[in-house]
């Protein structure tokens, strides 16, 4: 775009500026249209050519229009310029450094969703693998099953005098999903006379051997928790006894409702407790025994007292420490007085007193102090010690 050149007057200004939308006294005159637009306006549109300081081309067929967002930005962008019209270069240099935290941003977020991604996948393949385990499981434990059944319905059947002869159908059998049924049936002219006897049907389904197995190992699981719950009460050791695995898969020539047993036997936690409270003992350690002397006749050696600090509010403006003090020597020979700042020195007057260890339950007799007075042990603050440099 060409600098800013001089004026150009429009003698009867018709169409308002193509930026602004204002009618234009002076600046820059379409060469088509007979527009004129001012001329900051004109640095500012992205649909004109400049021909020189006096005449522009703004209403070109291929010449890019402006976005409607490009106006507030160059409305901002005429506010943060100088006088000249000159952009501080750090306007710029912040731009591009918050265009870096958002791609920055942005990538983050693409990772994330990467790695969400995988987790998911790696999700859905252990779900598979659990699944097909479970099958190869219930299928092995079907057909051993259904090898049983058929040996213990393909057993000779004790004949009655009263019955014909009953005739095993062996190809009469049928498979319904997962499941094998086996029937027995006589001679059709046989029972159609009626003399024939037939034997139940047989059924085993794959739901009721895992419904079956279920049942089992959740009363094993009850069972366990229950011998845990008893022995975290008792505060014994529960290793003596089975776990769930042991009762399911016992070894071979052992009963495991024995060994369990047994176990019950050795387990003291088992013998004569139940489910009871037990009071829980306090096992700090105890104390070393301290004692104060309270011989007062030895002159050679003297003990070094305790001393604990009152606090006295509430007290006539008017009073000093020495006539507080003198009325505490009646009961405290060792007291000594300190006058301090009142909280509301108009109304009351505060002292902080020292008085022997010893004395303190006697201090706090309400018979000692004047009528109102406020006694209270003082706070001292925690003694702060410097560091040697």
């Amino acid at each position: 775009m060409a600098g800013q050149g001089k004026s150009h007057d429009i003698d009867a200004p018709i169409k308002p500026c193509k930026r602004c939308r204002n009618i234009a006294q002076t600046g820059q005159k379409c060469i088509k249209c007979d527009t004129v637009t001012h001329f900051s306006c004109v640095k500012n549109l992205k649909n004109v050519i400049v021909l020189n300081s006096e005449e522009i081309v703004c209403c070109g067929s291929d010449i890019p229009v402006n976005d409607n967002n490009d106006g507030p930005f160059y409305d901002a962008k005429d506010e943060i310029s100088h006088q000249e019209n000159k952009t501080d270069y750090q306007v710029f240099n912040y731009i591009i450094k918050q265009k870096d935290v958002i791609i920055s941003e942005l990538l983050d977020k693409i990772d994330l969703l990467h790695k969400h991604i995988e987790l998911i996948s790696e999700n859905n393949k252990l779900k598979v693998a659990l699944s097909q385990n479970s099958k190869s499981a219930n299928e092995s434990t079907t057909s051993e099953i259904k090898s049983d059944t058929a040996k213990n319905n393909l057993m000779p059947v004790e004949q009655k005098p009263t019955a014909k002869s009953i005739v095993v159908n062996k190809t009469n059998k049928n498979y319904t999903g997962n499941s094998q049924t086996m029937k027995q049936s006589t001679d059709k002219k046989e029972k159609g006379e009626g003399n024939s006897q037939t034997t139940p049907t047989t059924t085993i389904r794959n739901t009721d051997v895992s419904l079956g197995l279920a049942r089992e190992e959740t009363r094993l699981k009850m069972n366990d928790y229950i011998h845990l719950n008893i022995d975290l009460n008792n505060g014994k050791s529960s290793q003596n006894r089975p776990n769930n695995h042991q009762l399911l898969n016992p070894e071979p020539n052992k009963n495991p409702s024995s060994s369990y047993e047994n176990s019950k036997m050795t387990n003291p936690s088992h013998q004569g407790h139940g489910n009871e409270w037990e009071q829980v003992r306090n096992r700090r350690g105890r104390k070393h025994r301290v004692i104060i002397g309270k011989n007062t006749e030895n002159n050679l050696v003297k003990g070094v007292p305790k001393f604990t600090t009152l606090h006295v509010s509430r007290i006539n403006k008017d009073t000093t420490s020495e006539a507080l003090t003198e009325l505490l020597h009646k009961h405290f020979p060792e007291a000594t007085c300190e006058a301090m700042n009142s909280r509301y020195p108009d109304s009351y007057s505060s002292f902080k007193v020292k008085i022997r260890n010893d004395n303190f339950n006697k201090a706090m007799d309400p018979e000692v102090w004047p009528y109102g007075t406020c006694i209270s042990r003082f706070l001292e603050r925690r003694r702060q010690t410097t560091p040697m440099i």
